[in-house]
């Protein structure tokens, strides 16, 4: 568990005899103030409840934000695939009209490319949020299992 401990600047023996059976917090910084420094430290002790709760409730933070940025990507690929349906439909009937021509069959072709392609990103964005949505129901269960 993050602890900070305080010595005066001078006690260099009581700060080494910290840092010897304790380890220094990752990503916390020393501080310096009125002849004091104060340092964070990770006792080796599981965090206690609470601060286990606060973590689980940070990644269903992290988790929210990758959803909505999913969702996000979902509503652009919708306008997307509208737009290349319209030109899919533009190259069936130019294709259609003369399907000897190979330069309007690769159109034609290219385009159906482009849709399958987006089909396939807003499948995947579909599993995407599913796959949030458990995680996200999952550390509700934790939370809950927890509080009680």
């Amino acid at each position: 568990m993050l602890k900070v401990k305080s010595f005066p600047i001078t006690d260099d023996a009581g700060i080494n005899a910290l840092l010897v059976k304790c380890r220094l917090a990752t990503g916390a910084h020393i501080l310096v103030s009125d002849g004091h420094v104060c340092i964070p430290y990770e006792d080796g002790e599981p965090d206690p409840l609470a601060l286990r709760i606060v973590g689980i409730r940070e990644q269903q933070n992290i988790l929210i934000k990758q959803r909505e940025i999913i969702e996000h990507s979902q509503a652009v690929i919708k306008f997307l695939m509208m737009d290349c349906a319209d030109r899919l439909k533009v190259a069936e009937a130019n294709h259609m009209k003369n399907k000897s021509n190979k330069a309007l069959e690769a159109k034609y072709q290219e385009a159906e490319a482009a849709l399958n392609e987006l089909e396939a990103q807003q499948r995947s964005n579909k599993h995407e949020i599913v796959r949030f949505d458990i995680n996200l129901e999952e550390f509700h269960k934790q939370v809950a299992a927890l509080e009680k």
